[in-house]
């Protein structure tokens, strides 16, 4: 059981790291952005990314990634492709005796301007998310997100969270009963979030998790 990474792209300045903050702040780990927000060039060998995947089970951005479309980072493609899919990230000999695993916990948000690597694979394993010229906001506009965003959101977000992460505890059949998906499990826990507190589940919440 897998779930494909976000990849957010295109024009600067549209949103693209926040979709990855947003993320972040469910799972109440925004604080730590010296740990959870990095560039490229902080994981761009297979140990330093491997080193990162380890640390945490909680989701990490990296930001600028367009370089994997150079063949120089191929192999960097190919251990990306494996950490979404399975619980090793790579492997490695310590001390030229030893073989150990290097897991792969956290999952990722990759966010850049360029495109996803055309590898089938890669993009497989991804959920690509273009952003043009139009998603441009104005100034008026990213001020006062950015005040909402302070005041409530990375604040509030840590609700769902919470829930998420209770919700599964005391209903563990869900992750283990191999016929529901992600996309499913997703969905099923927004809808009970809002039936704990007696609302009805909106019709959105379909379109959110697709």
């Amino acid at each position: 059981k897998w779930i494909p990474w976000l990849y957010p792209y295109g024009w600067s300045n549209t949103g693209k790291t926040t979709l990855g903050d947003i993320c972040c702040c469910i799972w109440n780990c925004y604080q730590n952005k010296d740990s959870t927000i990095l560039p490229f060039t902080a994981v761009d060998t297979k140990a330093r990314l491997g080193e990162v995947l380890s640390k945490s089970t909680y989701p990490i951005i990296i930001n600028e990634v367009g370089q994997l479309n150079d063949d120089r980072y191929r192999d960097m493609v190919e251990m990306i492709k494996t950490a979404i899919t399975d619980p090793i990230a790579r492997k490695k000999f310590v001390n030229k005796t030893n073989y150990i695993d290097i897991p792969s916990f956290s999952p990722s948000i990759l966010t850049g301007n360029p495109a996803p690597p055309y590898d089938t694979g890669f993009r497989r394993r991804i959920i690509p998310i273009i952003f043009t010229e139009k998603d441009q906001y104005s100034h008026e506009e990213i001020n006062s997100f950015e005040n909402l965003f302070d005041k409530r959101i990375k604040n509030e977000l840590k609700i769902l969270g919470d829930f998420t992460v209770n919700y599964i505890m005391e209903n563990q059949e869900i992750l283990l009963d191999g016929k529901i998906d992600w996309k499913e499990i997703g969905e099923h826990i927004l809808e009970q979030m809002f039936h704990s507190v007696g609302k009805k589940a909106p019709e959105w919440i379909k379109f959110f998790v697709e």
